[in-house]
């Protein structure tokens, strides 16, 4: 067998790890690809189906009528006025720019399925069995600065957050109005 030098450079590119991207999400994006704000996507959904491992998905401030599945390990940040850059990360402001997830009462608002990080949103109006907010099963979950607000009524489980046989970490988070007909109105753990 002979090896080239284009072998071996393509073998070295498939060795390479490969960097996580960032998405954008506005409501006036273009859908192109999400890459920058003009291109964001106009949905949180088009954007978690674009993603892949590690991503990171900023959403500019508005409200999202959605219910969601994640199902791989991404973040996803919430906070932004739509015009920032890498290095303004950190600067992004929920209280300032709302970014809000509203499930319309049409089940659980985000269904997780392995590791995600919810960081600067609020999720509201899920309506679901078990989590009509979020609703995470043999997850990893990191909630931070997440409003977890209004879900629930029917349920029985976790009317704001159910996780269920996973790991959770909640910080400066507020959990508020959620009900459940069982146990944990805001926040049922097992």
């Amino acid at each position: 067998m002979m090896v080239t030098h284009r072998t071996i450079i393509l073998l070295i590119a498939l060795c390479l790890p490969t960097q996580a991207a960032t998405l954008h999400v506005s409501p006036g994006g273009s859908g192109a690809d999400g890459l920058t704000w003009p291109t964001a996507f106009p949905t949180l959904g088009e954007a978690i189906v674009a993603s892949s491992t590690e991503d990171e998905i900023w959403m500019a401030s508005g409200t999202y009528t959605e219910n969601l599945q994640v199902v791989r390990p991404i973040t996803i940040l919430g906070g932004f006025a739509g015009n920032e850059n890498p290095a303004e990360r950190e600067e992004r402001n929920p209280e300032v720019n709302p970014t809000i997830i509203d499930g319309n009462r049409l089940g659980p608002v985000v269904t997780v399925r392995g590791s995600t990080t919810l960081d600067g949103v609020t999720v509201q109006n899920g309506l679901a069995n078990d989590g009509s907010g979020i609703n995470a099963l043999h997850s990893d979950l990191t909630l931070r600065r997440v409003k977890v607000m209004e879900n629930g009524e029917s349920g029985n489980r976790g009317g704001g957050v159910y996780i269920d046989q996973g790991n959770l970490v909640v910080d400066e988070c507020v959990l508020s109005s959620n009900s459940a007909n069982g146990n944990g109105g805001g926040l049922f753990a097992r």
